[in-house]
């Protein structure tokens, strides 16, 4: 059994601190260098001659591949050891940056050669999402859980924000530091995720350990036994039965979506958070296009979006203390009602100014960390430990998928519509939404999940599934 990964999920308070402050660095290293990077990858496609087109598909092929193996990873992550498998995720992406930095300071940078990478990096940082996902319920603090995971959002969101300036600054220096910074912050990452003590296998995992550690026995094990009787009880994984390697991973795959299915409060969120990733994508580049179309400078435009970023920064921080305040059910069909009648000013002027536009993506990233955080908790308290890296991909493939098609969406509608109709039919749409919001508010109560132990295991940081607007930032 490895040493190193032998506390209980239950450890007390300062150990959960602990880790949780390690898997936050490791996080805000992580994605600091990613985003940086993310800049400079379309850059060094150019420099070598390429097409903005071909510039534009390395790009795609690291976000298709992300997407297609994010679920497939979910899987393994509920087989063993998580932590591992960050590590092992978290060094196979530094090889990749590694390996561009190398190509690109000795002059020897090819296509091929950045296209492998990219899909290698893609497919790293799925088995990292994938495990993470699966692991953050045995790492947030228990007596802080909603304020834990606002500095979660909080710090990718600040990521976002100053990864592009970082990787541009760097760029400008040399075109491979931005991939070296890359490489080194992904190796940071894995150093911290080694450090973490909690126990980060799924709880069946654990049951062969519970009789001898004389400190982790009896709570773990009810843990385990409770999850395994919540999986058995919805339609969820059983033992593994005899077959071929691929039918046991289609059966535990399927296992994922059953669970997921069978809960009314999470087919809401699938369906709601993959509404409001679409219209809130499509107005994001609609604001874009508009702006550009109609003269807007690229500085100012900018700096709009860096401004409505950075109420989302607050937003995330702000969000526990209004959580305080207001009860979920309420929380979420007020809010979802704001976002429609904020965009209707938009709608009743022939061409909104771009501070207009700005203030309306700043409210909305205002508002939409408080709903994360009411959504992620509660799925993840609802979800039994074996279960949390196929449910948590599975909404994320099914919740924010719909982001992918924001693009085309908000093309389609500048080039057809004026910018009134045009947010006349996004606060509609963001309306018939706040409805179904408002119908369905109840199961957060409800479908209330079990207080006890679980309790001190229970929420997620940000898996990809819910509406921490990312379309509502600039990638670089």
């Amino acid at each position: 059994m490895n040493t190193q990964e032998t506390v209980s999920p239950h450890a007390a308070p300062a150990a959960r601190r602990r880790d949780f402050r390690l898997f936050w660095l490791g996080g805000a290293a992580n994605q600091l260098g990613s985003h940086a990077s993310a800049l400079a990858l379309p850059l060094l496609v150019l420099a070598l001659g390429a097409s903005a087109v071909t510039a534009g598909a390395v790009g795609t092929v690291a976000a298709v591949t992300e997407v297609l193996l994010t679920p497939v990873f979910g899987v393994y992550a509920d087989r063993g050891s998580r932590r591992a498998m960050m590590i092992g995720a978290l060094a196979a992406a530094a090889l990749a940056a590694g390996a561009i930095a190398l190509a690109a300071g000795t002059r020897h940078a090819t296509l091929p050669l950045l296209f492998g990478c990219t899909v290698l990096g893609g497919a790293a940082t799925a088995a990292y999402a994938a495990a993470a996902t699966a692991s953050i319920r045995a790492l947030l603090p228990p007596e802080e859980p909603e304020r834990a995971l606002g500095t979660l959002q909080a710090r990718e969101q600040a990521a976002k924000l100053a990864g592009p300036g970082v990787g541009g600054a760097l760029y400008q220096a040399a075109a491979w530091i931005p991939f070296l910074a890359d490489a080194l912050s992904f190796l940071i990452a894995a150093a911290c995720a080694r450090a973490i003590r909690a126990d980060l296998r799924p709880a069946r995992e654990r049951v062969g350990d519970e009789a001898s550690p004389a400190d982790a026995g009896s709570t773990t094990a009810s843990v385990s036994e409770s999850a395994s009787a919540s999986v058995s009880a919805s339609g969820s994984p059983s033992a593994p039965a005899p077959g071929s390697a691929l039918a046991g991973f289609r059966r535990e795959f399927a296992d994922g979506l059953r669970f997921l299915f069978s809960r009314p409060f999470l087919r809401f969120v699938t369906l709601w958070a993959g509404g409001v990733n679409l219209i809130i994508g499509a107005l994001y580049y609609a604001v874009i296009l508009t702006a550009r179309l109609h003269g807007a400078s690229s500085g100012f435009l900018g700096l709009t979006l860096t401004l409505a970023g950075a109420a989302g920064v607050a937003g995330a921080l702000l969000a526990p203390r209004l959580l305080g305040l207001i009860r979920a059910g309420t929380l979420v069909v007020v809010a979802s009602w704001t976002m429609a009648v904020v965009l209707l000013p938009l709608s009743l002027t022939a061409s909104a100014p771009l501070w207009a536009d700005g203030l309306v993506l700043g409210a909305l990233s205002l508002l939409t960390p408080a709903l994360s955080i009411v959504f992620q908790s509660k799925a993840i308290m609802m979800t039994p430990d074996v279960l949390q890296g196929r449910v948590g991909t599975a909404l994320g493939l099914l919740g924010e998928g719909t982001g992918a098609l924001a693009p085309v969406a908000a093309g389609a509608l500048v080039a057809g519509l004026r910018p009134a109709p045009q947010a006349l039919l996004y606060a509609a749409c963001l309306a018939l939404l706040a409805v179904y919001a408002t119908v369905n508010a109840g199961r957060l109560r409800r479908e209330a999940p079990p207080q006890p132990e679980a309790q001190t295991t229970a929420t997620e940081a940000k898996p990809p599934y819910l509406p921490s607007q990312p379309q509502l930032r600039a990638e670089g």
